[in-house]
């Protein structure tokens, strides 16, 4: 029997790029997600402040709420990063296009994704990805091309990657046009 896979859609004309929105010369990581043991948030946390050390004026932005906000919170006041760290807790769908365009690059530790649907959000807004080899992630990141894939639970891998993009304009614009480009696939016309 023949089989299609149907995508999730994603509106692109809502989730479109706005450059004018970056604020700064802060490099500024975005993940968006629920707060829950499976979704591996505190590894997103323990991979910015690794990241952090070598980037101080660097910020993490986290959209989301659930059962492990609070151990979360806790967490990033233990690693140090009370004052670039920010849980802002549940952001509305219709939000999200500008909390992706004050961003540099969208971040993800789950590994158990079966879409990635803020993944794909976040790239139709242009931003660059690193997340891992898990699920459905490395079927809309493109390991190179729109942002980097990495093994789970790499901590030191995927804060390495991170350097790259806040280290290389060039290559985080290019990898964020490939990012719209690539979700155009998802498009809700396809």
């Amino acid at each position: 029997v023949p089989l299609q896979f149907i995508s999730n859609g994603v509106d692109i004309d809502l989730f479109t790029p706005q450059p004018a929105k970056r604020i700064g010369d802060t490099f500024t990581v975005v993940h968006v997600g629920r707060l829950s043991y499976e979704k591996k948030v505190d590894v997103v946390l323990k991979v910015f402040a690794e990241f952090h050390d070598d980037h101080p004026e660097s910020t993490l932005l986290i959209a989301g709420d659930g059962p492990e906000r609070d151990k979360l919170e806790d967490l990033a006041i233990k690693l140090g990063l009370k004052d670039s760290a920010e849980i802002l807790g549940f952001v509305p769908h219709h939000d999200l296009p500008e909390l992706f365009n004050r961003s540099d690059v969208f971040i993800t530790a789950s590994p158990i994704e079966t879409q990635g649907l803020v993944a794909l959000e976040a790239m139709a807004c242009g931003l660059p990805c690193v997340g891992v080899n898990e699920m459905a992630i490395p079927d809309l990141v493109k390991d190179g091309e729109n942002g980097f894939i990495v093994e789970p639970d790499d901590h030191e891998e995927m804060a390495s990657r991170l350097a790259v993009l806040a280290n290389n304009m060039v290559v985080r614009k290019h990898m964020g046009q490939t990012s719209r480009i690539l979700s155009k696939n998802h498009g809700l016309d396809q």
